[in-house]
């Protein structure tokens, strides 16, 4: 079997048992170079889009392949229409099920509501399984940063929007790019150094107003979100653990600095933590596919906070207090 971490640049795969782990363009790069203005340009044209990553995939594999992915690239894998993305809760529950395609058979893993993917719960349901230190504050970034409060009965998770600042898509154009923009607009803001309209300049690149409350607007949403799920779940996390290639390659010191993360845990990083996941869960799920589908359903809570903020004047004002900047902890 096959372990493929379907991801909105790059397809990470290996085989079961090797540590081997390679990864290709994600063919659908094409379409948009994120998931979002993929959606919009692959509208109607489902069919083609599942073709190209299935195509993709049963070329590497002999036989079978376990996938997860987050709920856009799971929508596209199965072929399922796209519209339901469009409009709020900006997703649906999939259970996991088995594609056979070019007489390779395809496992594509169960999702949650909204736009929290079966590659965030099955790393969620890695660490409670095999973290020694729970409870864990688990989060992922990217172009939805995936957040989870995990104990050992239960989890709590969300996503909110990191939109065009924390997208693979900037990743991708420049890993260093990004680091260096978050690291620098950190420096300047501890200076002082920005000009009377909001924008710093360092080398040939800018940081201008609008990209400044993109990510102060990112920033509330992450810090709020935080802050609601302790609330919720009465948990109070012993340890962040980043996950995710932009996790990978951002410094703790530049999330605390800029208010991401609470500045009273201690952070760790697991690398390659879907596919990890997979491994372990690879052993069991030919047996018992519906093993991820029982485990969300008994101890996974998913919080809507797009829902809340429509209803709750207290958590808009917590969100507007969040968009300053200032450390937090847990």
């Amino acid at each position: 079997m096959w372990l493929f971490d379907l991801g909105t640049t790059t397809i990470k795969y290996r085989k079961r048992g090797s540590l081997n782990t390679m990864k290709i363009p994600n063919p659908l790069m094409r379409f948009g170079s994120d998931v979002l203005s993929r959606v919009s340009n692959l509208l109607k044209r489902e069919k083609k889009a599942q073709e190209i990553i299935m195509d993709t995939i049963t070329e590497i594999v002999e036989n079978s392949a376990l996938i997860a992915s987050n709920t856009i690239n799971t929508f596209m894998l199965r072929g399922l229409e796209l519209s339901p993305l469009t409009v709020f809760p900006y997703g649906q529950k999939l259970g996991t099920s088995i594609i056979t395609y070019n007489n390779k058979r395809i496992i594509s893993l169960a999702t949650l509501e909204g736009p929290v993917g079966s590659d965030s719960a099955v790393v969620d349901w890695f660490i409670q399984k095999r973290a020694k230190d729970l409870p864990i504050l688990k989060m992922d970034f990217g172009t939805n940063i995936e957040i989870s409060f995990i104990e050992r009965d239960f989890v709590w998770t969300t996503s909110v929007p990191g939109g065009s600042v924390f997208s693979q898509g900037a990743a991708l154009a420049g890993d260093i790019q990004i680091i260096s923009w978050l690291n620098h607009l950190l420096s300047e803001l501890l200076k002082g150094h920005v000009s009377r309209d909001g924008t710093i300049n360092f080398g040939d690149a800018t940081i201008n107003p609008a990209t400044c409350k993109a990510f102060m607007l990112a920033k509330a949403a992450i810090q709020t979100a935080i802050e609601e799920l302790k609330d919720i779940s009465g948990i109070i996390p012993k340890k962040l653990l980043l996950v995710g290639d932009l996790g990978m390659k951002l410094e703790p010191a530049i999330l605390i600095g800029l208010g991401l993360v609470p500045s009273n845990l201690t952070i760790e990083k697991l690398e390659n933590a879907i596919l990890k996941a997979l491994e372990e869960l690879s052993h069991s799920i030919e047996e018992d596919l519906e093993l991820l589908d029982r485990w969300i359903d008994k101890k996974v809570n998913y919080i809507n906070f797009a829902d809340k903020s429509l209803s709750d004047s207290r958590f808009n004002d917590k969100f507007l207090k969040n968009m300053n900047f200032h450390f937090y902890t847990v």
